[in-house]
């Protein structure tokens, strides 16, 4: 099997697998390899995307169930496509009454065969009570309100919480029998046999046993709630005091103990014996690999069922996953920030940043300094529980160590952990036992924590040094608190970075990705050519992912972004004029100003219409990334009368009903047809650069035309597979008649986005003709000679005899050039010229156009044509 290349689907009820298995045919003929499918197991109703599972072994049925699975799978053998990869998620479930595992452990307790399944914490599981953060109000509030009220649900007693439900502990049903013999004959309500009995003869009698519960005494409901294996809260207190292991910050989802076999076993029989009954499940990509207790282990262990496996890993700047993981690579989202950096103008994102600091907001001078401010903060509010925990148990083994004994108080030691956990530049280090930890990023931390001086006591933190420093002789006590350490560190990264400080900096949005550094300043293209070598060497199948479920903003938006740092004077001067005549109140902020404007000019129709949808979308986006931001409102204290009136500050800008300057509008409008334009340049490159450099070609659904979608809900709106089916007809009738005359027209036409679709078709044609060059192919940089040569980055992929070349374009925003057809026509860049090594072949194929070129020096002008973007593949003889 070859994975040349992945076509991303999200799966719910309303995109299930008889959708998939419809356009099988059309994934087939654009020249995907591998369908790449968002988790297929049951999960919460109406879940769009599947990571809130609630019963691993079963498949979905709001997906299609078994049946609707069988088909698709049987429907892949007619078809080019060589298989599906599967997406799972080992590290957490839903916490919810749908979850039939968690309802065992609420109704049963520790007496549950499923309570060691779950990350529990407590030192005496007899006496441990699981908080449950799931009421809007205290409980005492919602029982007097009848909120809380007594049920008959499937055959048993309950709670219910508007549609909620809770198991009760059997102990506590004397108690309901008690009240329900003060309604009811006796004989009827002495038992479930009995009660169930009871409804069998009467219908009636069911609506009667309902009521009845509702109405118990309070005294009789709260007397009940406290014989409970679990403690009903607030959800804003509870999240404080949340005793389980949760997926970041979220109370609806809780952490699996994989490292226990059982568990392994259970939550993948159900995949595993996917796996054997069809073959073309042929890789499964795991989900927050970082959230497991010994991910090593857990993989170890995967690999003996599957061999082709991704993780999901964030990587931190120069970072690698662990050499000794039996693994293909990661989903790719470093080939996201590496291969962005190539198209940022470094003089302009000078220019955006001292602008940014001294007309914007002057809070943190260096990102870090904005994620370090923000993981604290996460660590605050969010994290209390899981920071509490963690520091109980390392001062536990604290006392352990006769030097330190006595030396340091917990609230001492918390903060040295709190400094270092948010010093640290990557989401975990991955200690075992028997092993030094080495980890650069883990010095650098120990050593930022110390530099920033908020350290009260010295002792706490040169203890906490040591306990890193042990070359692995921990033992199982302060192995464990290493390893739940690691657990924290992920999630607060998460939150810190991802969910807050990408949305409160912002001088250039494109460079605002998942594992991203909006203040990188460097050499995009020697990075980029020293990260494909790398990963040639280490993870050569690692995914290549342009736009992801997970993304901020698709490729397409962020392409158009870059551009401002090719006229950051332009930008600028822009931004400062709508300050002037548009938002001379004090509301937005000028840094929330300056992120919708940055927001709009890269995801601004092609066509220029502010249509109700396309003003909507925005409006729903910046509410949603000011929550993020926490600042002015959050997800946790909304701020409903800030978000009323951002909103209506996006209709008066945008709508042609609004009170905002119209001429600004159209400013605006020119000013992101321009982005448009050149962003379309970046976008056809990036494309390029996806499908021939090293790795797998990764497509996220409906990314083969343009897609300007922003961070999710707004990513997984319905593809219209309807045009880019008809896309590829025409193109393929195109190609055999008069190839020429057809790219002609989509470059003039390039907004209807067919021009994207094309050259995804042709790429992907060329990548399964030559597999191997693209597999296993040496990457070679090439530069060219002339005063421009860093408007273009260029390379070889070679294998024994098959060469290929590929040429992109970027910063043309700072050319000659205007706007018009999608061509490069800047005569100073055209004059570069390309000098071929000696050992490669003499004559060569454009894959795009079907030119053929013989030599081995060739300039720009000879290559670009035809097209934007050169693909030349060698002729051997």
């Amino acid at each position: 099997m070859s994975f040349l290349s992945t076509y991303r689907l999200q799966l719910h009820k309303d995109f299930k697998f008889q959708n998939v298995l419809e356009h099988l045919g059309y994934f087939s003929d654009l020249g995907i390899s591998h369908l790449y499918l968002s988790p297929i197991l049951e999960s919460e109703a109406g879940s769009t995307h599947g990571y809130d599972g609630t019963n691993p072994e079963k498949i979905s049925e709001e997906r299609g169930g078994e049946a609707g699975f069988a088909r698709l799978m049987e429907g892949l053998p007619g078809t080019a496509i060589e298989g599906v990869i599967l997406d799972i998620v080992p590290n957490h479930l839903s916490s919810s009454w749908k979850n039939p595992k968690w309802w065992d452990v609420l109704k049963h307790g520790h007496k549950s065969s499923h309570w060691k399944a779950f990350d529990i914490k407590g030192e005496d599981p007899a006496k441990t009570k699981i908080i449950l953060p799931v009421l809007g109000k205290n409980r005492e509030a919602a029982v007097l309100s009848r909120e809380l009220v007594l049920t008959f649900y499937e055959g048993d007693f309950a709670i219910k919480y508007f549609e909620a439900h809770y198991p009760l502990n059997p102990d506590s049903y004397e108690l309901i029998y008690q009240e329900l013999q003060k309604k009811i004959d006796k004989k009827h309500v002495k038992s479930l046999t009995s009660v169930a009995n009871w409804i069998a003869d009467d219908p009636a009698h069911k609506e009667v046993l309902l009521h009845i519960l509702s109405q118990v005494s309070l005294k009789a409901l709260n007397d009940i709630l406290n014989q409970q294996h679990y403690v009903m809260k607030d959800w804003r207190s509870g999240s404080r005091e949340v005793n389980y292991r949760r997926f970041f910050d979220i109370n609806g989802l809780v952490g699996l103990k994989m490292e226990n076999q059982s568990v392994f076993k259970w939550s993948h029989e159900k995949i595993f014996e996917l796996l054997k009954k069809y073959p073309a499940i042929q890789g499964l990509r795991i989900d927050h690999i970082d959230g497991l207790t010994f991910p090593d282990e857990y993989l170890k262990s995967l690999s003996k069922k599957c061999s082709h496996v991704w993780v999901e890993k964030i990587l931190g700047n120069g970072e690698i996953p662990p050499v000794d993981w039996p693994i293909e690579g990661t989903t790719g989202y470093e080939f996201s920030i590496y291969s962005a950096r190539l198209f940022i103008e470094v003089p302009g994102l000078l220019h955006l940043h001292s602008h940014y600091l001294e007309n914007i907001d002057n809070r943190w001078e260096r990102f870090h300094d904005c994620v370090y401010d923000s993981k604290k903060e996460m660590l605050d509010q969010y994290y209390i529980s899981e920071l509490t925990h963690l520091t109980d148990i390392f001062f536990e083994c604290a006392q352990d160590d006769k030097k330190y004994r006595g030396q340091f108080g917990k609230e001492e030691l918390k903060e040295a952990i709190v400094e270092v956990t948010a010093s640290l530049r990557i989401y975990r280090t991955y200690a075992q036992e028997g092993k030094e930890l080495r980890s650069p990023w883990l010095e650098d931390a120990f050593k930022e924590a110390q530099g920033r001086g908020k350290i009260s006591n010295p002792k706490a933190f040169e203890w906490l040094r040591s306990v890193f420093h042990a070359k692995g002789i921990w033992g199982d006590d302060l192995l464990l608190c290493i390893k739940r350490w690691e657990q924290l560190t992920g999630p607060v990264m998460a939150k810190g970075l991802e969910d807050t400080a990408l949305y409160r900096y912002c001088p250039l949005l494109s460079l605002n990705g998942v594992g991203g550094e909006p203040d990188w300043i460097g050499d995009g293209s020697l990075e980029f050519h020293a990260f494909q070598q790398e990963k040639l060497r280490t993870f050569p199948m690692s995914m290549n992912a342009t736009s992801t479920h997970d993304t901020k903003r698709s490729e397409d938006v962020r392409s158009r972004i870059h551009y401002l740092s090719e006229v950051p004077f332009d930008w600028t001067s822009l931004y400062e004029e709508i300050v002037r005549d548009f938002g001379t109140q004090d509301f937005p902020s000028k840094r929330v100003l300056y992120f919708i404007l940055e927001t709009l000019v890269g995801a601004w129709p092609h066509d220029g219409q502010m249509s109700e949808d396309f003003i909507k979308r925005m409006q729903d986006y910046f509410v949603k990334a000011t929550r993020e931001a926490k600042t002015e409102t959050s997800w946790s204290e909304t701020n409903s009368t800030y978000e009323e009136k951002l909103k209506s500050y996006v209709f008066e800008l945008l709508s042609p009903q609004g009170r905002g300057d119209k001429r600004l509008l159209k400013k605006l409008s020119n000013f992101a047809e321009r982005c448009s334009f050149f962003g379309a340049f970046n976008s056809l490159s990036l494309l390029t650069l996806k499908c021939t450099g090293v790795g797998v070609a990764d497509f996220y659904q409906g990314c083969e035309s343009w897609d300007l979608s922003l961070v999710d809900p707004d990513n997984r709106r319905p593809v219209n597979y309807g045009l880019r089916k008809d896309f590829l007809s025409k193109m393929k009738k195109a190609v055999r008649e008069n190839p020429l005359t057809y790219l002609d027209g989509i470059l003039k036409n390039w907004t209807s986005g067919e021009v994207k679709t094309y050259l995804t078709w042709r790429l992907l044609q060329c990548r399964r003709h030559w597999p191997d060059v693209f597999l296993k192919g040496e990457y070679l940089p090439l530069e060219g000679t002339g005063a421009r040569k860093n408007h273009f980055v260029s390379y070889f992929r070679h294998h024994d005899k098959q060469w290929i070349l590929t040429v992109i374009p970027r910063y043309l925003g700072k050319t000659k050039m205007e706007l018009g057809d999608l061509k490069v026509s800047d005569p100073e860049l055209l004059s570069l010229q390309f000098d071929f090594p000696a050992n490669a072949p003499r004559h060569w194929k454009n894959i795009i156009t079907g030119e053929e070129f013989k030599g081995g020096s060739f300039t720009a002008k000879d290559l670009f044509q035809k097209f934007p973007v050169v693909v030349l593949q060698g002729i051997s003889h």
